[in-house]
């Protein structure tokens, strides 16, 4: 992985420009801008790139039916996670009774209109290990609040399998974070950008840079398409 500043200044040298320590300067600026938007495009491109799915762990509380998982919360969730499925269509959710044991037990999903129709019906209902919860996206746009039912009447440990994209960067703020999707793909993409807004490649047949981005975005789109087709990942929305 290589950071915004790095990818900016492997850019730049392609560019034949003086690489830079910070991306204070204009030019250095307005090339990290397209490196955020290629990091950005390269993200939405992907059927979820499996580089980015990762364990979230929620403590339960005995008496706590809701636990914030998003910015701010106990997960740092943001509203494009998407939780993740095993090759029958099951959540990727399991209770566990602490965070040393390895045999968990599988949990459903509900609609969060059907859990709050369950909710209603009996709200004191408590159980040691409950089996239904439901993901409702906070109102500020922070992630999602993970409610559990019946209510937990003891502590438990859950592990939930998510796949969360990359925040869009900028470059005035994110010159030291790490971008995660195929670097060689981002810099390839920024470095047409980049030489489009010089006016050195512009339109057919000049339009090498583009080609080699798009060859190459569409090569490792299909390398992930088969790292997920190996993984099953598909076989329970085709079927």
């Amino acid at each position: 992985m290589a950071t915004l500043l790095q990818t900016t200044n492997k850019v730049l040298k392609r560019l034949r420009e003086d690489t830079v320590a910070d991306l204070t300067g204009d030019y250095a600026n307005l090339v990290g801008s397209f490196v955020a938007d290629i990091a950005a495009e390269v993200n939405d491109s992907g059927p979820g790139w499996s580089a980015l799915d990762h364990t979230v762990t929620v403590s339960v509380l005995a008496a706590t039916r809701t636990y914030d998982l998003g910015s701010g919360g106990t997960a740092d969730l943001t509203d494009r996670s998407t939780l993740l499925h095993d090759v029958c269509g099951r959540p990727m959710v399991w209770m566990f009774d602490d965070g040393s044991d390895n045999t968990g037990d599988p949990m459903r999903y509900v609609d969060p209109n059907e859990y709050e129709r369950m909710f209603q019906l009996d709200r004191t209902e408590t159980q040691l290990d409950p089996n239904c919860f439901t993901l409702i996206r906070n109102t500020d746009g922070t992630g999602y609040t993970l409610a559990l039912y019946p209510i937990p009447s003891t502590t438990r440990t859950i592990r939930m399998r998510f796949n969360t994209p990359e925040a869009v960067l900028d470059p005035d703020t994110d010159s030291a974070t790490s971008i995660v999707v195929n670097n060689r793909v981002v810099e390839l993409g920024t470095l047409w950008l980049a030489l489009n807004e010089r006016g050195e490649e512009i339109g057919e047949p000049g339009n090498i840079a583009e080609t080699r981005y798009r060859t190459a975005l569409a090569d490792v789109v299909e390398d992930e398409i088969r790292v997920r087709e190996r993984a099953g990942y598909y076989d329970w929305s085709r079927n």
